[in-house]
């Protein structure tokens, strides 16, 4: 059985998961989407001489650079390898709607979902005014990953004018935090287990990148059901909802389009990328 990693060829977590798939006897290889040749009229997907319609799967774990929106692009070609019936982890539409964090929270919103207040706006004014309503605040562009671009602002900070004209953006009132958030791994509609990302201290955000670390996190039965039905929303093969702290209850920041591995490997040696592979093989099989 032959099943395509749709990647990073070199990067850690697609080659660590076409290693999980070939472990459990696939022939599974990593690719670059950006590197393929899509034949529109005939919907043919060529990557080096290799027709890419004739794979029982491809499994989606980077599409590029997330902060650039112009990587959406690339799924047409994977939507042409849906229609010749090739399997796709996950679903094309699924992975469009997440993507797209302005539609990503309305889908969020519409499950009934907790979320922080969020608002869209676009010119300069409008981003003032929004922030005046909200007061503190986190600016997030509507294409990111791993907090790129996100600024907190204040109500009386100048930075939303020094924005560049005709972006939409998202404005969401900062959520005061016990300096952590939390990553729950979701795979096939199902829970897996859950991890911290512990900020560094003075730090807001919590992300490795800005010095942020992964620790155990024992989730409760409340955040499991969330996160569930926040991956169900998107019915997203494998993903990872981000959720706070909110007392007795949680707030949802995000379901991730494609989500990491190495979080919950580290704070706890629960390997999702394995329980992904098992999780694949068995759907193809089935």
């Amino acid at each position: 059985m032959k099943v395509g990693v749709a990647g990073v060829p070199g990067a850690w977590s697609s080659e660590y998961l076409a290693q999980q798939l070939r472990a459990r006897g696939a022939e599974a290889f990593v690719f670059s989407l950006g590197d393929v040749i899509h034949d529109l009229v005939s919907g043919t997907v060529i990557w080096q001489g290799q027709d890419l319609c004739t794979l029982a799967a491809v499994v989606v774990k980077k599409l590029g650079d997330q902060a650039d929106a112009s990587g959406r692009l690339r799924l047409h070609a994977l939507r042409s390898l849906e229609a010749t019936g090739v399997r796709i982890f996950s679903p094309i539409d699924s992975i469009d709607r997440a993507m797209d964090r302005y539609r990503m929270t309305m889908i969020l919103a519409e499950a009934g979902l907790p979320l922080p207040a969020t608002l869209s706006a676009e010119a300069s004014a409008a981003l003032a005014a929004a922030l005046a309503s909200l007061g503190d605040s986190v600016l997030k562009p509507v294409y990111t990953s791993k907090g790129r671009g996100m600024v907190r602002l204040s109500p009386t900070s100048s930075g939303a004018a020094m924005l560049p004209p005709g972006e939409h953006y998202l404005v969401q009132r900062f959520v005061a935090s016990p300096g952590r958030d939390i990553g729950a791994t979701v795979v096939g509609g199902k829970f897996l287990g859950a991890f911290y990302r512990v900020a560094r201290a003075g730090e807001w955000m919590t992300t490795t990148g800005v010095g942020g670390r992964y620790a155990p996190c024992e989730l409760s039965q409340k955040g499991i059901a969330y996160a569930e039905r926040a991956a169900r929303a998107f019915e997203l093969d494998y993903t990872v909802v981000d959720l706070v702290e909110q007392a007795d209850d949680f707030l949802l920041y995000e379901v991730s389009a494609f989500g990491g591995f190495r979080g919950l490997l580290e704070a706890s040696g629960v390997d999702a990328a394995a329980a992904y592979a098992q999780y694949i093989l068995r759907t193809l099989e089935s």
